[in-house]
């Protein structure tokens, strides 16, 4: 007895002075109802405390946050995210903290290695691993990968600087934290396309960037992430400036080289400077032999360039790269399925639509998620099979487990009208999710049941809501309902489909410019759902103000949805404004030629060719015409002329 009584003496003693090291989760939020939850929930079972500085949200996130058991400080935003970032910090009272933004979450089985990480004495930091998803959904395979600091002590020492795209440092010492790397991954979907533009992040941060450059010119490091939201906004003369600013002696093996590099060379890219584009993706690939990013941007450059061929073998040493393990700042997917899914789409693009199809499948069956692989496949099937065919395809090999699939593969064959076979696919979700209900609405409206849609739209919740009363709206004013249109509209926030809303139905006259995107979205939409006299009473508000680049959109739409002559009739006046579109005139050399009209169809290829002469398909076209009416001398020049810029090309195996 004496002895058991010494030994727990002495384990008393041992651990007397040890204490357990405690956690915080710091949050910064502002409208977050959508997120929060999930953020919260998925590590509140290690953290000891839950810190939360809101900025004036106007929605459930406080609410949500407190029901959670957070600790919600109300802070003024003041264009300053580091000091949003500090006041958490400040409050929080754990010995390490953990930040995460409320639009993220930690990768489900690496939750339970944070806690031991919290006992190594040498750190002052952990470096995460954080997945960046872009695109229009997760399943776009669109991401971008980097590392930073996300768990850190509690010290007093450990300050964010920068008011946007904030940094960690020691600022007693002014130097970045002791840290180590470890194997925990954060999920970000802040810039999903459609959060993007729901909470207007380009716009805003490029306002900020811009009043922090004011005042300090100089910094490489804003200038670049300036660069990066032009590039975003698709405003490229703009993002070359900063760009070329921010890698003028910059740290090659710095994190962040490898992206700023790459944004300069999508720029340069986007601007048809392939010359230089090249050049840079040559540097790149001999100096970051490791990392297959490069050797991508380079087929997706000769994808630009239509040189199919070449952007195959591109990829091809992409997938025998494989994926990069480093710590720079990458794409994800360079070295694997993204390589793959652009082999496919080349081999489309070549009309080897064996080949494609083949490879489309295989992604499939590694990735039965990857929903642009069901978009490329959909385009191919539904023009040489029958509807009934591709859905027993779809169902074969796309993964039933995932609503979601449902629902993309719903909207593919809601956009061909097929409302039926849409309405089966969502039949067979059985679960209630968000967002169900609207595209059920949707394909009521596609039978003309517009009284069911709006029982379906008054169900939906959640983010998808907006969306369902947009629809709401649109059929109490197909069916003539003005007075329920007017009262919904009447009840929600100002915005441009608000707007031509109200105009349709007699309240307001909108401005064009104001809501010409709402504009030809509806105009789409219509065409659609098969109301062609509200089309026509639409068409009729603005068609008198189209500029040429309205009728070049107006002429793609009609295109798209198989309305040939009023492609040609709305591409003709777009030509009458001298438009600078090649594709414009293409397609009328080729109904030109349909029609065996030989003397237009020549004069509209070379104006084609005028206006883009590194365009493969304008010297195919060229070529063709030459052909057809027996100039074959001139068909050879235009094929030796096409071989001096793309040794690989010859127009005799492109051109049928």
């Amino acid at each position: 007895m004496l002895c058991d009584i010494d030994v727990k003496k002495q384990f008393d003693l041992l651990y007397k002075d040890i204490e357990i090291p405690t956690l915080s989760l710091c949050l910064i939020t502002k409208d977050e109802e959508k997120n929060i939850s999930r953020c919260i929930n998925n590590v509140k079972d290690i953290v000891d405390e839950i810190i939360v500085v809101d900025t004036g949200s106007k929605d459930r996130t406080v609410e949500i946050a407190e029901s959670l058991g957070a600790k919600v400080i109300h802070a003024k935003w003041e264009d300053d995210y580091s000091k949003a970032r500090n006041i958490a910090i400040e409050n929080a009272t754990s010995d390490w903290i953990l930040f995460l933004d409320a639009d993220e979450e930690i990768k489900k089985e690496d939750v339970e290695k944070i806690r031991p990480l919290l006992n190594d004495d040498t750190v002052e930091a952990y470096m995460f691993k954080i997945v960046n998803y872009g695109g229009n959904s997760v399943s776009s395979g669109l991401t971008e990968i980097h590392y930073n600091f996300r768990l850190f002590r509690n010290n007093g020492k450990l300050k964010y600087v920068y008011p946007i795209h904030e940094n960690l440092r020691n600022i007693e010492e002014n130097r970045v934290p002791v840290f180590k790397n470890a194997d925990v991954t954060i999920l970000h979907y802040g810039y999903l396309s459609e959060t993007r533009i729901e909470k207007n992040k380009t716009e805003r941060y490029i306002n900020m960037l811009l009043k922090y450059l004011m005042k300090h010119p100089d910094d490489k490091f804003q200038h670049g992430n300036l660069g990066v939201e032009y590039f975003n906004a698709r405003e490229y003369k703009k993002a070359l400036k900063h760009l070329i600013t921010a890698v003028k002696g910059m740290n090659v093996n710095s994190y962040s080289a490898p992206r700023l590099l790459r944004y300069l060379i999508q720029t340069y890219t986007a601007l048809k400077d392939y010359e230089t584009a090249l050049k840079l993706i040559n540097d790149a690939k001999a100096y970051y032999m490791d990392i297959p990013d490069f050797k991508f941007l380079e087929g997706m450059l000769y994808v630009e360039q239509k040189r199919y061929k070449k952007a195959i073998e591109m990829f091809k040493e992409c997938l025998a790269m494989g994926e990069y393990k480093g710590l720079f700042i990458t794409m994800g997917g360079t070295g694997s399925y993204r390589a793959r899914y652009m082999i496919a789409y080349c081999y489309e693009k070549l009309g080897r639509l064996h080949d494609a199809v083949k490879e489309y499948i295989e992604i499939l069956k590694s990735n039965p998620n990857y929903q642009d692989v069901f978009v490329r496949l959909f385009d191919i099937f539904v023009q040489n099979e029958k509807p009934e065919s591709v859905k027993e395809f779809f169902d074969k090999y796309v993964d039933k487990r995932n609503p979601a699939n449902f629902a993309i593969l719903a909207k593919l064959y809601m956009n061909i009208g097929r409302f039926d076979i849409a309405k089966e696919y969502l039949d067979e979700v059985n679960m209630n999710i968000t967002g169900l209900s609207t595209l059920k609405g949707v394909v009521c409206m596609g039978f003309k049941d517009y009284q069911k849609a709006i029982e379906f739209f008054e169900k939906e919740y959640g983010k998808a809501r907006s969306e369902a009363i947009y629809y709401k709206i649109l059929c109490h004013i197909i069916l003539k309902e003005f007075d329920k249109a007017k009262r919904i509209l009447w009840e929600i926030e100002d915005s441009a489909d608000k707007k031509l809303f109200l105009t349709i139905i007699g309240e307001m006259k909108a401005k064009y410019d104001d809501v010409k995107d709402s504009y030809f979205k509806l105009l789409d939409q219509l065409i659609q759902f098969k109301e062609f006299d509200l089309f026509n009473e639409l068409l009729k508000l603005y068609s008198g103000l189209f500029t040429r680049d309205d009728y070049v959109r107006y002429g793609h739409m009609m295109a798209s949805r198989g309305f040939d002559e009023l492609a040609v009739t709305a591409y003709i006046k777009a030509a009458e404004l001298n438009c600078k579109d090649p594709a414009v005139y293409r397609y009328l050399a080729q109904k030109a030629l349909e029609q065996n009209l030989m003397d237009e169809a020549l004069p509209l290829a070379a104006k084609a060719f005028n206006i883009d002469k590194m365009d493969v398909d304008n010297y195919a076209l060229m070529y063709k015409i030459y052909k057809l009416i027996g100039r074959n001398d001139e068909a050879d020049g235009v094929n030796e002329a096409i071989k001096e810029i793309y040794p690989e090309i010859d127009l005799k195996e492109i051109v049928l």
